[in-house]
């Protein structure tokens, strides 16, 4: 979650660059900029929620998938 998280804050600035150069029309960067914030608006939410559970949501992805690679593991 906190990947989708960077890469949203990292989409949101290209989106402005692209804006700000003239590369993208305003009205189209504002509207996926309006977008991009939605977006991260909702999973910080999530995170948050989650953090305030206690469950590392990252933690819990990268053992579920440690778990599926060796199976026999188990």
């Amino acid at each position: 979650m906190k990947r989708q998280i960077d890469k949203i804050h990292r989409d949101r600035k290209k989106w402005a660059e692209h804006a700000f150069d003239g590369t993208v029309p305003s009205d189209i960067a504002r509207k996926k900029q309006d977008q991009l914030t939605r977006q991260l608006a909702g999973l910080e939410r999530e995170l948050a929620s989650l953090t305030q559970a206690g469950i590392d949501s990252d933690a819990t992805l990268d053992a579920v998938l440690d778990l599926m690679a060796d199976p026999g593991r188990m």
